[in-house]
């Protein structure tokens, strides 16, 4: 297996999964204040209606971001668990990372996109929902960069472990040049040095 530099990928997981835990539990905070006021469900079109003029739901992107910080929650303690019992294998690593880094450049696109096109950034100034919004989107920047450094991280160790194991080579009678000495009924043998 490949070793990580130890002290670097135990502080980015850590830092994963505390950054991952503020954005779920500020988005649950969120949308629990947001849910409350009708203000900021009219005004600024957080949350969609349906149906039913009860009911609201989270625009698809706000599902994406949540969805994200919830899937790397779980794969940074995966990671890091992997990496204790000398498990972790870096192409698995770069793969996940890879994938959450595309999902929170996505997510925060969406989200920041949707901010910017109400206004929100006026107009959500007070409340613990506009607040818990703000902790969780800035916190997913955050994240995001955090899982495109682990994703660097799993690359140059990828790379250390294929340069490592670069230099050798399967021995076989072939690669030796000791074929053509097969067919003409010489066998290879090793020899004991001799004592003096």
């Amino acid at each position: 297996m490949a070793r990580y530099p130890s002290p670097l990928f135990q502080i980015l997981c850590i830092l994963q999964i505390v950054a991952s835990g503020i954005i779920v539990v500020f988005f649950y905070v969120a949308w629990a204040d947001i849910a409350k006021t009708v203000v900021l469900k009219d005004d600024l079109g957080l949350v969609e209606k349906t149906k039913n003029p009860n009911e609201w739901h989270a625009p698809w992107y706000f599902k994406l971001l949540h969805g994200t910080a919830h899937l790397s929650l779980l794969s940074a303690i995966v990671l890091f668990a992997l990496h204790a019992f000398k498990k972790l294998y870096p192409p698995f690593g770069l793969v996940l990372n890879f994938c959450l880094t595309f999902l929170y450049i996505a997510g925060v696109a969406g989200v920041a996109a949707f901010s910017f096109a109400l206004g929100l950034v006026g107009k959500c100034d007070s409340g613990m929902g506009c607040i818990a919004y703000k902790v969780a989107f800035f916190t997913a920047h955050v994240s995001g960069l955090l899982a495109w450094a682990m994703m660097l991280l799993d690359a140059y160790t990828f790379g250390q472990t294929r340069s490592q194991t670069a230099g050798y080579q399967k021995f076989n009678e072939d690669s030796a040049g000791l074929l053509p000495l097969r067919s003409k009924g010489m066998v290879a043998t090793a020899y004991e040095p001799t004592r003096s």
